[in-house]
């Protein structure tokens, strides 16, 4: 269960309700430095000071890095992209969570053109395409409101793309409620939930022709 964000920019510290056995998972994210302003002096990262709860400390963390290079890897092997075990189980994602999809270049298009891509809906987080890091995304930060992709990163036809997604807030795809129905003999049934999912909840990315780099800023 995601509890809370701290950042310096908001909260430092977080109320928890929490029970005896209950494991706390800090995710700390390498976001980059200031470089202008008073704060460039005191610009720290990480957890700078101990983690407590009712005034104890907590001890004994195991600490490791995410390789989301493994991740792709392994959703590829395991999951067939599309199968009833995975529609059946799209409404438990919950954020931060690792969104994969595939897809083919248009048949007529014999060379990779550069593009961009534009995440509405996604909040923040990471992005690759076929295993290239294309950066972060923060669009309600601003300006830069699309990522950059080259032609040599993709796949022409028929060969599959991957984008693999890290979003660590809020993603639009609807993750709240299980309307599909378990029942196999449902299939059909619930390609068609699925496509009404799919346009009423819009969980997609998208490639455009033209960059984004001078949107809002909330500053």
């Amino acid at each position: 269960m995601n509890v809370g964000i701290l950042s310096r920019t908001g909260r430092l510290n977080l109320t928890l309700n929490v029970q005896a056995g209950q494991t706390l998972d800090i995710l700390v994210e390498n976001q980059g430095r200031i470089n202008f302003g008073n704060s460039i002096n005191d610009n720290k990262k990480g957890l700078i000071l101990d983690v407590t709860i009712s005034n104890e400390v907590l001890v004994d963390w195991e600490m490791f890095p995410l390789n989301f290079s493994k991740v792709e890897d392994e959703l590829l092997n395991s999951v067939i992209l599309g199968s009833t075990e995975m529609k059946k189980n799209l409404h438990g994602f919950i954020t931060p969570s690792v969104f994969m999809g595939q897809f083919t270049t248009p048949k007529t298009m014999k060379t990779m053109a550069d593009t961009f891509l534009k995440l509405d809906g996604w909040r923040k987080g990471q992005v690759f395409v076929n295993g290239y890091n294309l950066g972060r995304y923060w669009p309600v930060m601003g300006p830069q409101n699309t990522l950059y992709v080259p032609g040599c990163y993709l796949n022409p036809y028929p060969n599959l793309n991957t984008v693999m997604v890290v979003e660590l807030e809020q993603s639009p795809c609807n993750t709240q409620e299980n309307f599909l129905l378990d029942d196999p003999e449902q299939n059909e049934v619930n390609d068609l939930l699925m496509e009404y999912m799919r346009i009423q909840y819009d969980c997609s990315v998208m490639f455009v022709d033209v960059p984004i780099i001078n949107g809002t800023t909330p500053h």
